[in-house]
């Protein structure tokens, strides 16, 4: 049904099937297709007994981004699934809708957080710089995944309040962390340069070298212009 673009048939499936394996089949199709007939009925599925159909008719939505799927979709980040919440998240992101703003801030603090770092991922994309504060928190938070998405996304707002936490990152414990705090660095460019003279004079060598070749790769670029 895919291969034929049989939207009516898949639809059919997703609603009436009684093998939960055939309906996530038909939620990944219809989301593959990208058939806006198929928006109400995956918004439906998004309370289905099985957490997959739950999961890619979450997925689906987001590949669709019809801006009626952005409330219920804030309904399933809060899911009892964790995958489901993930999904959810990711779409959101996808979606670029700033309704979903306050919902993925309070998903930044799930208990699973492969849900706070793709929340992360989604506010950045969204890139509503009313979020800024709750990814610095974020950015000082105990996961790795969490802390590592929200510098990504920081550097996506280019916001220069998030300035101090990202040098403040540059030492962090994690090495990904740390990458991705300095290229967020550069990306907000030159406010960050006078900060970052001051970390050239921090003991922490990673943090050191880092805020170096920040610092340089923003001197090259302001020469350019």
């Amino acid at each position: 049904m895919k291969a034929d673009k049989d939207v009516e048939g898949l639809l059919r499936v997703l609603k009436d099937g009684t093998d939960c394996v055939a309906r996530q089949d038909a939620a990944w199709a219809l989301g593959r297709i990208k058939d806006a007939r198929a928006v109400d009925s995956l918004i439906r599925a998004l309370g289905d007994e099985d957490s997959g159909v739950r999961e890619l008719a979450a997925v689906a939505l987001g590949g669709i981004k019809d801006a009626n799927a952005v409330d219920p979709l804030t309904q399933a980040v809060k899911d009892k699934d964790s995958h489901v919440r993930e999904c959810a998240a990711w779409a959101l992101g996808k979606m670029g809708d700033t309704r979903a703003v306050g919902p993925l801030i309070e998903a930044l603090k799930d208990e699973a957080w492969d849900v706070g770092g793709w929340a992360a991922v989604a506010l950045g994309e969204i890139g509503d710089t009313g979020a800024v504060e709750a990814l610095i928190e974020a950015l000082r938070g105990e996961s790795n995944n969490v802390r590592e998405r929200a510098a990504w996304a920081l550097g996506e707002m280019k916001d220069a309040r998030a300035v101090e936490a990202l040098i403040e990152a540059l030492k962090d414990k994690n090495s990904n962390v740390q990458r991705y705090a300095a290229w967020a660095l550069g990306q907000i460019g030159k406010p960050v340069a006078e900060p970052l003279a001051q970390a050239l004079k921090d003991k922490n060598r990673r943090g050191q070298a880092l805020a170096k070749e920040v610092l340089g790769g923003i001197r090259t670029r302001e020469g350019k212009k």
